[in-house]
């Protein structure tokens, strides 16, 4: 393939470079296999004969290019012959199930993970909104599929982490306490940043609250600090405080916060993604781009996964 001729340099991937690398046809293979959003040849097999299968252009795909084996087999005892069999260039991938062009699909995860209106999503890409919201739940769920997936391990020897339960919902009638809703158990690494856990490491100096449930710590390898927050925030003798993990609950909770009920943990699972990059500093698209091409896979595709999923694929929404 001919050298990239959009360069991104800059520390946000922007809207309009996603529009130039996607109308320039030659060279959007390179980047989506740069993004880990296609396989790159040598590494994806032909279902047929096993050998690699390469990238050509297909005037027959909406998308300009196919996958075909060019290797001469024989099968079945007859003479060899070039085995031929072609995989569509969407087969396995983030993009199998929609019939949205290349441009809108990836214009909208770069309009998604900047949390831009989803009114101005759908007027720039002439999207409807029912297509819109579906590939809002979409992106919600790669997030929560890839951290499920890959639960972090906060925490270790000389490692401090803050531990809070927190409910997340709706006020009754809009105020008093958060009645409805979900528990959610949370905490917070000092040093790092990094919040939410599946497992703290043995060692972990663990600071909660004084709910009995965390008596057990103690037993469990982690030395346990514990603040009363009905006497005060701050112990006054072991300067313990759970303020990080209560502020990051503050932070989360409006990406819940009138959200329709089951999309909790999707939200959440959001927060967590662009708390993330934030804290590395990561581009949101390119990371987005990253962890969508590995739950998507068609080298080593996940049975686990939802196969039922797609757009409307209305006629308007196409880009022709």
């Amino acid at each position: 393939m001919a050298s990239s001729s959009v360069a991104l340099t800059t520390a946000i991937t922007t809207f309009l470079e996603i529009v130039k690398i996607s109308e320039n046809i030659d060279e959007l293979p390179q980047y989506l296999q740069r993004w880990g959003l296609i396989p790159t040849e040598g590494v994806y097999k032909c279902p047929t004969c096993g050998n690699s299968l390469k990238l050509q252009r297909a005037q027959d795909s909406i998308d300009g290019w196919s996958w075909r084996c060019c290797h001469k087999v024989s099968l079945r005892k007859q003479a060899r012959r070039v085995c031929g069999t072609r995989v569509a260039f969407r087969t396995g991938t983030v993009f199998a199930r929609s019939k949205l062009s290349l441009l809108q699909i990836l214009g909208f995860i770069n309009l998604w993970v900047r949390c831009l209106p989803q009114t101005f999503v759908c007027e720039e890409l002439k999207l409807s909104q029912k297509t819109a919201i579906e590939w809002a739940s979409f992106c919600r769920k790669v997030c929560l599929e890839y951290f499920m997936c890959r639960p972090t391990k906060l925490g270790g020897p000389g490692t401090v982490v803050e531990i809070d339960e927190s409910k997340f919902g709706r006020r009754k009638y809009h105020k008093g306490h958060r009645i409805e809703g979900q528990c959610v158990f949370g905490g917070f690494e000092r040093g790092t940043g990094r919040v939410f856990m599946q497992w703290i490491e043995p060692g972990t100096t663990i600071i909660s609250n004084c709910w009995k449930a965390y008596d057990v710590l103690h037993h469990e390898g982690y030395e346990h600090l514990k603040v009363n927050h009905s006497i005060t925030f701050k112990d006054p003798e072991t300067v313990a405080h759970t303020n990080s993990i209560q502020s990051s609950w503050r932070a989360a909770q409006p990406s819940t916060s009138g959200c329709i009920k089951g999309h909790e943990p999707g939200n959440l699972a959001r927060y967590m993604f662009l708390e993330r990059c934030g804290i590395l500093q990561l581009d949101r698209t390119l990371e987005f781009f990253r962890m969508a091409g590995e739950l998507y896979n068609p080298v080593a595709p996940r049975e686990d996964l939802d196969e039922e999923w797609s757009d409307d694929g209305e006629d308007e929404d196409v880009i022709e």
